[in-house]
């Protein structure tokens, strides 16, 4: 029933705006990312606008794959999957990821609990972040030769959602996605609910 709500999102939004003589390579991307790549707090669909062309493609290549949503508890990843499967080629792929990049960053969905609800900690979470900055950036900015996103750009649910399925295994568990399973070691090193709310509020007022 989720991923059925997920595939019916797809087409609940109006479209970007285009050029009438060039089709729009976002626009299946836009019924779950919002039409101007803001994200959607409802299907759990995270804000786009501005992200690494390179780390985009990167994460389209892995769902089209199978290393991402490789376990069937990834529920949103399993609907990416399917609409990653559409790019015929990696032309396509590099076309929306670049076309995402450049979409100037808009206000977020406002943020909402997801898992733990204790209050995050900033001060406790800037020392454990500093274990993060070598691939994300001391500013949460990414780093395009380690394929890290730019984490400054997600919502608060976003990234506690993130690290939760990163935490149980949801995403990082492909032998393939070495990234995914690095991610997936280091938080498990975040040593309990607290901990992660806390990474989480340093993280959200970069």
């Amino acid at each position: 029933m989720r991923i059925s709500a997920l595939l019916l999102a797809l087409f609940a939004f109006p479209c970007v705006a285009q050029d009438s003589a060039a089709p729009n390579p976002y626009l299946l991307c836009s019924g779950c990312h919002g039409a101007q790549g803001e994200g959607n707090l409802d299907v759990k669909a995270p804000p786009l606008a501005g992200q690494s062309a390179t780390y985009v493609a990167r994460q389209l290549a892995n769902y089209k794959h199978g290393q991402r949503a490789y376990r069937e508890t990834d529920e949103a990843g399993q609907v990416m999957k399917a609409i990653a499967m559409t790019l015929q080629d990696d032309a396509a792929t590099l076309n929306v990821a670049d076309f995402i990049s450049k979409m100037p960053r808009t206000a977020t969905p406002p943020p909402a609990p997801v898992g733990p609800t204790m209050p995050g900690r900033p001060g406790e979470g800037r020392r454990i972040y500093a274990a993060c900055a070598g691939c994300h950036g001391s500013s949460g900015e990414g780093k395009a030769d380690a394929n890290a996103p730019n984490i400054a750009l997600l919502p608060a649910w976003y990234l506690t959602k993130a690290l939760q399925d990163f935490r149980d295994g949801a995403r990082g568990s492909h032998p393939d996605d070495y990234e995914g399973r690095t991610m997936s070691r280091l938080v498990r090193m975040i040593r309990d609910d607290q901990a992660l709310q806390d990474v989480v509020a340093y993280v959200d007022g970069l």
